[in-house]
């Protein structure tokens, strides 16, 4: 159990970077796409942080968990609205790309590995790091679309 939270800890520091990343090549770009993914690695990562300090609770953690995922759909929703009323396609530096898709590529493989180590495990607070884990990398690959 000591692994799987030294694993979720270096994957906070992950999101905070990548998150870091995306808030500022969105306000360089003046891209709504990159600026909104940023926040929402931002806020990730705090959600991972609360779970980190959670101590022993137990179903509180993986419900509350499971409320922010839910509200975090919200300002995705909204900038891919924004680019269809916009018509405009999201056209970035080649070097944006391929740190977007090693990311991407990268959370995929660690979520997966991380969804079936942690299978059958019932603590609440794996279960709800998995889940961020398998949100994080879901979005990463639809924001690289």
């Amino acid at each position: 159990m000591d692994r799987a939270f030294r694993t979720a800890l270096c994957s906070l520091i992950f999101n905070a970077v990548y998150g870091a990343y995306n808030v500022l090549f969105g306000v360089l770009s003046r891209s709504y796409w990159l600026f909104t993914v940023g926040v929402y690695y931002a806020i990730l990562g705090a959600v991972r942080f609360a779970v980190l300090r959670s101590g022993k609770a137990g179903r509180s953690v993986a419900r509350g968990t499971g409320v922010m995922l839910l509200l975090l759909v919200l300002p995705l929703v909204g900038t891919v609205v924004l680019s269809v009323v916009e018509s405009r396609g999201l056209e970035l530096h080649l070097i944006v790309m391929l740190v977007m898709a090693m990311y991407a590529f990268t959370k995929v493989t660690l979520a997966t590995v991380n969804l079936v180590k942690l299978r059958k495990s019932r603590l609440p607070r794996l279960v709800a790091l998995k889940n961020i884990s398998l949100a994080d990398a879901l979005v990463s690959m639809f924001s690289l679309q």
